[in-house]
C-alpha cells in the first residue's frame, strides 16, 4: 500500500510539473504550440538580432532567470562576429568568463550566480553561425565564484613577489632559493 501511495504521489507530481511547463499529458496538441516562440523569455542572456530558434533541438525547463536546458538557434553573423558578440555582451548581463576557444567551431563558458553556460558556435556559411547554448546548475566549486579563485591567485602571486614563497601554497622544498649572503667587506 505504501508503494502504491508513493507511486501515485510521484505520478501526480510529474503531471503537475508537465502542466506547469505547458506539456500536454493527453497526447494531443498543446496550446503552447500555437504561440510563436521568441527569445523574449530569455532575459538573462544576450541573443543577436534576427536569430532564429531551432525548435527541434531546444529543450528548456524552468523560466525567468532560473531556466536550464539547451537552446539552439542560427545567428546571421560569421562565427568570429558571433564570438565577439558574446565576449562583449555576456559581461553586460552579469556573466563571468571561465574559458573560451575561438575558431571555426568556438566554445565559450561563463558563470553567473549558481549557473554555468556553455555556448558552442559552429560556422555554417560566411555570415551564418549555428549556436547551441547549454545552461546548467553550477558545480559547488564554481558557484562559490570565479572571484574567489582570482583573489586566491592574486594573494599567492603577491606572496611570491614578496619573497614568502611558503605562504603561496607551495611546499617548503619547492620554495624559491634564499638569496646568497652578501660578502663581508675586505679589510
Amino acid at each position: 500500500m505504501k508503494k502504491f501511495k508513493a507511486l501515485m504521489g510521484a505520478s501526480l507530481f510529474c503531471l503537475a510539473g508537465c502542466a506547469y511547463l505547458g506539456i500536454d499529458q493527453t497526447g494531443g496538441t498543446s496550446a503552447l504550440e500555437d504561440i510563436p516562440q521568441s527569445f523574449s523569455e530569455f532575459n538573462d542572456i544576450p541573443i543577436p538580432t534576427n536569430s532564429a530558434m531551432i525548435m527541434n533541438d531546444t529543450s528548456i525547463f524552468g523560466r525567468d532567470n532560473n531556466w536550464i536546458g539547451t537552446l539552439s538557434y542560427s545567428i546571421p553573423y560569421s562565427v568570429y562576429d558571433a564570438f565577439d558578440f558574446y565576449m562583449a555582451e555576456m559581461p553586460k548581463f552579469g556573466w563571468t568568463e571561465i574559458t573560451s576557444v575561438r575558431g571555426q567551431r568556438s566554445v565559450l563558458n561563463f558563470t553567473r550566480r549558481r549557473r554555468v553556460v556553455l555556448i558552442m558556435l559552429d560556422a555554417q556559411a560566411q555570415s551564418e553561425t549555428m549556436a547551441k547554448l547549454i545552461m546548467a546548475p553550477a558545480p559547488v566549486n564554481i558557484s562559490r565564484g570565479i572571484d574567489d579563485q582570482r583573489k586566491l591567485q592574486s594573494a599567492r602571486m603577491a606572496a611570491y613577489q614578496d619573497g614568502s614563497a611558503e605562504s603561496n601554497g607551495a611546499p617548503a622544498d619547492h620554495a624559491a632559493p634564499a638569496p646568497a649572503p652578501a660578502e663581508a667587506p675586505a679589510q
